[in-house]
């Protein structure tokens, strides 16, 4: 059985042409029936990572993040229409 779902705001860097001022996201993380964390970052499609503990999956997203930030910016493709981050943080790092 896997543990609950968890979510997070990871700050990152933003691209230079998007002001270049740190964003923060929000990100999920759950424990899968392995035993891995299995993170997410539902404003940037298909933006998921995992680590063998949470910690790592936090910091393997986060690099993720700024991939898929620099991917997207060079393709002129937006993040999700969803996507805010002008909300309190809801548990977890906020850095």
């Amino acid at each position: 059985m896997s543990k609950p779902e968890k979510t997070w705001r990871v700050g990152i860097p933003r691209p230079a042409t998007l002001g270049g001022t740190p964003e923060k996201l929000f990100v999920t993380v759950e424990q899968d029936e392995t035993g891995a964390y299995v993170a997410e970052c539902p404003a940037i499609p298909g933006c998921v990572s995992q680590g063998a503990t949470e910690q790592e999956a936090l910091e393997n997203i986060r690099e993720a993040m700024e991939l898929c930030l620099q991917v997207r910016e060079e393709q002129r493709l937006p993040l999700s229409a969803g996507h805010t981050s002008e909300v309190d943080k809801i548990g977890g790092i906020d850095s």
